[in-house]
């Protein structure tokens, strides 16, 4: 089998471009600690200046050496994952099962590892209510970047709260310091843009798209109705919307599952969601996919979006199987009597 990474062009242009990121990162590092060295030596005024420009750069060298290499590493996986082709694509029909009906006088009861909505819905309705919490901005009428949920899932709230403070740290640097305090505070300011310059590279290349992308499915014109059980996962205590046909009874099979992420803040992350444990919720989305073919919506419920934390997941798969087993654990059986 012929890999892409198999000819020459391809391999030479990869390893000249891991070399390039490799010296970009070593010339970071050597200004950063060369830098940091010479700021703990005496010297005239002006090196203080020379330090901090010397370290500043180093940073930003060296973040953008660091990504290099990561992008240099997945560029390798892809062109490694299968047979290199120089023909164009070509649709491939691919063949879809059948379904077998099920007679109408068999009815599903639901077993351990696939709950019925009755089931589920009453260990919904035991848990105790989540708690109100202000609204956040209409994702409708709002840029995005006023949502209070999808600035923390881009990563804008982690580069605003470092960029304060780098910010705060560059403004203690113009005080009349002490040497000590002075390289205490130097050394604050190089941690605080370092992680600056990762979180918005974060944000840039992942953070900012992902929001646009939960913007789109939220906004999207024509929604899906089904009736949902809310519960929280053990393991994590991730809330998670278990989802059924919108017309039908207490013995209907889940559809799938949608974990969502946590409305309230870090000490009570139950704060805003649904009051009711149990209802129809419309889903909205259904436009875009992840790279794995699962489609992309957000839930609303009661006129506000709930940011999911994955994708819509249909009953089936290994790892939705484990999530009812986990949300929903078998009972434990009856101790057998002798006679």
């Amino acid at each position: 089998m012929t890999r892409a990474l198999d000819t020459a062009g391809t391999a030479e242009a990869l390893d000249r471009y891991r070399e390039r990121a490799g010296q970009t990162l070593a010339g970071g590092v050597v200004a950063l600690v060369g830098g940091v060295v010479v700021g703990f030596l005496p010297g005239p005024a002006w090196t203080g200046d020379v330090v901090a420009w010397a370290v500043c750069l180093g940073v930003v060298f060296a973040c953008v050496g660091a990504g290099a290499l990561v992008t240099a590493r997945r560029m390798r996986a892809v062109l490694t994952a299968g047979e290199w082709s120089a023909h164009a694509a070509v649709p491939v029909a691919i063949p879809i099962p059948v379904p077998v009906p099920v007679p109408a006088a068999v009815t599903p009861v639901g077993t351990a590892s696939s709950p019925a909505y009755e089931r589920l819905a009453a260990l919904a309705g035991r848990q105790s209510a989540p708690g109100s919490r202000r609204p956040e901005a209409d994702v409708r009428s709002a840029p995005w970047w006023r949502v209070r949920g999808l600035r923390r899932i881009s990563g804008l709230s982690e580069v605003l709260v470092t960029a304060g403070s780098c910010a705060c740290a560059g403004g203690l640097l113009l005080l009349p310091l002490e040497g000590f305090e002075r390289a205490y505070l130097f050394g604050l300011g190089a941690v605080s843009l370092l992680l600056l310059v990762f979180r918005t590279f974060r944000f840039l290349t992942g953070g900012a798209g992902a929001a646009r992308l939960l913007v789109r499915a939220a906004t999207a014109p024509v929604p899906v109705v089904r009736r949902y059980a809310l519960l929280h996962d053990p393991r994590d205590d991730v809330p998670v919307l278990v989802l059924f046909p919108a017309h039908g009874g207490p013995d209907d099979l889940p559809e799938a599952v949608l974990p969502l992420v946590p409305p309230g803040p870090q000490k009570k992350p139950r704060l805003g969601l649904p009051p009711s444990s149990t209802g129809t919720v419309d889903l909205r989305g259904w436009l875009d996919r992840t790279d794995d073919g699962q489609p992309v919506v957000v839930p609303w419920i009661d006129d506000r979006p709930l940011w999911p934390a994955g994708p819509y997941r249909e009953t089936g798969a290994a790892e939705v199987t484990s999530l009812l087993d986990r949300l929903a654990p078998p009972p434990a059986p009856a101790p057998r009597t002798l006679p």
